[in-house]
């Protein structure tokens, strides 16, 4: 049948899509694993991903900080073939408050390029796992197609705090902020 035939065409590009990639390409978060742009890059072949309308703005924080958005359409040749047109609008991005860029080549600030081309990644990424569906894999989905789980990097957050924050403190620089906020308002301590 005609749905057993695009079953077996969507399965054998997806398990040919994992076995491309290799433990360095996926990230685990929490029970989840989650490919990243290098595995993205490794899979855009098999399926025929294509970009369309991508547009990169910079955003300028009130504390001067800044973040670079992507917004664009990705599609697939394979998926435009059996279903016929088949795309979606994704965005992504980055910020120079990441911890990712702080202290990179010993400086303070973070090169506002690398900040650009992390948000192009993240976009990527985020643009050909959602349109494929290879988002939060078990680690038997990656074991059965050669992936060996046990060397993925992990992100690991504390309990009640997306992100790995702790919910009930306050930094200390926080602390600190807080307090010269409150004496300049004439709080009492």
């Amino acid at each position: 049948s005609r749905i057993g035939a695009i079953a077996q065409v969507l399965d054998g590009c997806a398990k040919t899509s994992i076995q491309r990639t290799n433990s360095s390409d996926w990230v685990r978060m929490g029970k989840g694993y989650y490919l990243q742009a290098s595995g993205a890059q490794k899979i855009r072949a098999i399926w025929g991903i294509y970009f369309r309308d991508r547009q990169v703005t910079k955003d300028i924080n009130a504390d001067g900080s800044y973040s670079y958005l992507v917004t664009g359409v990705v599609g697939s040749k394979v998926l435009d073939q059996l279903y016929g047109e088949v795309t979606i609008e994704i965005d992504g991005g980055r910020s120079s408050n990441d911890p990712f860029f702080k202290g990179r080549d010993g400086r303070t600030e973070p090169d506002p390029l690398d900040v650009r081309k992390a948000s192009l990644a993240n976009w990527e990424a985020r643009a050909v796992t959602a349109l494929l569906g290879l988002k939060n894999l078990s680690a038997e989905d990656l074991k059965r197609n050669g992936i060996l789980v046990d060397q993925i990097a992990g992100v690991e957050y504390q309990q009640r705090a997306e992100g790995g924050g702790k919910t009930g403190l306050i930094s200390d620089g926080q602390r600190k902020r807080l307090w010269a906020i409150s004496k300049e308002a004439k709080v009492s301590e």
